[in-house]
């Protein structure tokens, strides 16, 4: 296997050289007819829907980046975990095993056991507002939006910090197929497939996409010596769309996902295994005395009927079902002895509802919903141990939340829009714990009002400023048994940002920046009550301010660079507890900086090569800033052949096998290791008929 891995880096390396060689003598000769480097510039140029009404990207006063799944191919992305490495100010924290993401957006993340998130992810309409099953395999993708800042005057509560807008391809006239298959080592087995068809032309379309994953893990057990971390999942996603006439359209579509991974991607730290008297662990080494697996299920339903009233005015519902069953058996102690053990089956279900009416005149376009949906949480664990934290837990959380809101952008004159919106939001909750017999209830209430200016200097220079309230949801508290903390209460924030949008050198090069402070209220921290009880309340209050920098530039014909920045600066203002005054301390999952860069040449005869490299800056696990993931970069490169049809790369993600592990989590007790280097090859074909 280790000659296999340096043949294959070998082969990187020359096709590497091969193409520099090729870019020196024929870089002004290079065509762009190639979909690879075309790709760069359309994105840019590319319609989106980030405030749910049609709009070009440059001219829309927010920050998001914006991706498609050729972006996806060329930059070897395979999940939105890997996808935040391309956006500033952006991560997305995996908590040692997929079924559980956090989302952190300028410094702002919801703990994962909230079961809440500060970024929504909307996948075709359907709301992923929980860290549990926040994932979504990028199948069959017309485009990905990503907004940074509060967007909760059009999506709600889970849009505090921004949102993810994960759109599929609509199937139309044209017949469209792909499919991809990627071998790698640890055993790695990808395969994946879309396909777009007209059933009847003009009336009714089809599109049916899928995937199968499988990679063996990186941590063994130090008695069989199998891996205990291995991933596997399938997934797949259909959509049938209707148009019975040139004024109405129908989509209904449909996801499944089951998956049958293996345990943690960790270990204990030095300090966690003295702390349960273990002997010092080894790296990538357990000893568990049960086997760990995690067996996750989610299916996903949404309908869209859009209906074009007259010219300017049109009617939208969009009505969906989320289910996600998540089934474990996991060890937290990784040794022979039951120090720490979980066995849990939980289900989480969501029905939504929105119907919004938008007006499209030349001066003047306006947006104006309601929105309603139901949650039904049934969370049913069982702790194993020695220690007083073993018990039962069986609750249910149940919830409706109603919104009403609406959205203008009125051009006051030719080159300034102003756009305001306003957002008024009603959520009731009814908490059950089955076991100690307690019940409670909660109603929050939310303005998130919007106001924003731009100017366009000119045909290629446009600036905004904008202010913005975000807010998310309360909870609930699932240990406590004191009445005082039950619950706690919505958390929120004032953004005012400012920004510039241009674009120089004949489209060749676009630059856009933005500046961005806020002040958090009544945030949402773990309250230490005493050394061995915490809770979520509201006993902080922080101020962020950043910057974020993205540019993309055709240098020549085949030759693009492209990248971002993000430097965030979030403080805690005031947050004290029995264990300490954490003021001036930042918070937790909060990098201080994060950087993507990329340079990409295809030279006319379909040779491709690709450089990109990402990194964090210092990101803190605790409160008390005691322990901490250290600044780091991983490199990648992609090398290969690309034809009319057909590609075929070999590729070497985190070359230098650069190790960045999570040394810390929780209060220093854990360590989740990181992606080791993976080397592999991908091939690619698609087809394309009018």
């Amino acid at each position: 296997m280790e000659k296999l891995k340096n043949s294959l880096l070998l082969t990187i390396v020359v096709m590497f050289v091969s193409t520099l060689v090729c870019a020196q003598n024929n870089i002004e000769k290079a065509s762009i007819k190639k979909d690879t480097i075309k790709m760069f510039m359309e994105l840019n140029e590319i319609t989106v829907t980030p405030q749910k009404k049609e709009e070009k990207l440059q001219e829309i006063p927010i920050s998001i980046s914006v991706f498609n799944d050729k972006y996806f191919d060329i930059k070897q992305i395979e999940s939105v975990i890997e996808m935040g490495r391309h956006i500033p100010n952006t991560i997305f924290f995996q908590e040692g095993h997929p079924s559980l993401v956090s989302p952190s957006i300028r410094g702002i993340r919801s703990s994962g056991t909230s079961l809440r998130v500060s970024a929504g992810m909307f996948v075709n309409g359907v709301p992923l507002l929980s860290s549990a099953g926040y994932e979504d395999d990028l199948l069959n993708i017309q485009r990905v939006e990503v907004l940074r800042g509060p967007q909760g005057t059009l999506y709600g509560k889970g849009a505090q910090a921004g949102v993810i807008n994960i759109i599929s391809k609509e199937p139309g006239n044209s017949m469209y197929g792909k499919a991809s298959i990627q071998v790698g080592q640890d055993n790695k087995r990808k395969i994946t497939f879309g396909f777009n068809t007209p059933i009847i032309k003009n009336k009714l379309y089809f599109s049916l996409s899928g995937n199968y994953f499988h990679k063996d893990g990186v941590v063994k057990h130090a008695k069989t010596g199998n891996t205990v971390d291995d991933r596997e999942h399938w997934s797949g996603r259909s959509q049938i769309r209707w148009t019975p006439t040139n004024k109405i359209e129908i989509s209904l579509i449909n996801t499944i996902r089951r998956d049958n991974n293996g345990g943690v991607s960790g270990n204990l730290t030095a300090y966690g295994a003295k702390t349960w008297m273990l002997k010092k662990p080894k790296d990538y080494v357990v000893n568990s005395n049960i086997k760990s697996h995690e067996d996750p299920k989610t299916n996903s339903q949404s309908l869209k009927i859009s209906y074009d009233i007259s010219n300017s005015i049109s009617l939208t519902s969009i009505a969906t079902r989320w289910k996600y069953k998540d089934t474990a058996v996991e060890d937290w102690d990784f040794s022979e002895k039951s120090i720490f053990e979980i066995n849990k089956s939980n289900e989480y279900e969501r029905y939504s509802e929105e119907l919004r009416l938008e007006y499209n005149k030349k001066r003047l376009k306006a947006l104006m919903g309601i929105y309603f949906d139901i949650e039904n949480n049934r969370i049913d664990y069982i702790t194993s141990s020695i220690l007083p934290i073993a018990g039962h837990t069986k609750r249910d959380i149940e919830g409706k939340t109603y919104a009403i809101f609406a959205n203008a952008d009125y051009s006051l004159i030719d080159k300034l829009h102003i756009i305001a919106g306003i957002r008024y939001e009603k959520e009731t909750a009814d908490f059950n714990d089955k076991i100690i017999k307690i019940k409670t209830n909660e109603n929050w209430y939310a303005f998130s009002p919007k106001i924003a200016l731009n100017y366009k200097f000119s045909s290629h220079i446009m600036s905004y400023i904008s202010a913005a309230q975000g807010y998310r949801s309360g909870g609930f508290n699932w240990g406590a048994t004191d009445p005082k903390y039950y619950s706690y209460a919505p958390e929120k924030l004032w953004s005012y940002e400012t920004g510039i949008k241009t674009t120089w050198l004949q489209k060749r090069l676009f630059f856009n920046a933005s500046l961005f402070y806020m002040n958090i209220n009544d945030m949402q921290v773990e309250e230490n009550i005493n050394p061995m009880l915490f809770y979520t309340t509201n006993a902080a209050k922080a101020t962020s301010k950043g910057v974020e920098i993205e540019i993309s530039y055709n240098i020549t014909k085949g030759l693009f660079l492209d990248g971002g920045f993000g430097y965030n600066d979030i403080k805690f203002d005031s947050f004290t507890d029995s264990q300490g005054n954490y003021k001036n301390n930042t918070p937790q999952f909060a990098p201080k900086y994060t950087f993507n860069l990329g340079l990409n040449y295809l030279n006319k005869s379909g040779l491709f090569i690709g450089l990109n490299t990402s990194g964090n800056g210092k990101m803190y696990f605790d409160k008390s800033n005691k322990f901490a993931r250290s600044p780091y970069e991983i490199i990648n490169l992609k090398t290969g052949y690309e034809f009319k049809n057909f590609k075929v790369y070999v590729y070497a993600n985190n070359i230098s096998n650069r190790r960045y592990d999570s040394n810390g989590y929780l209060n220093g007790f854990y360590t989740f290791y990181s992606n080791p280097r993976e080397i592999g090859i991908h091939l690619i074909y698609k087809f394309y008929k009018k």
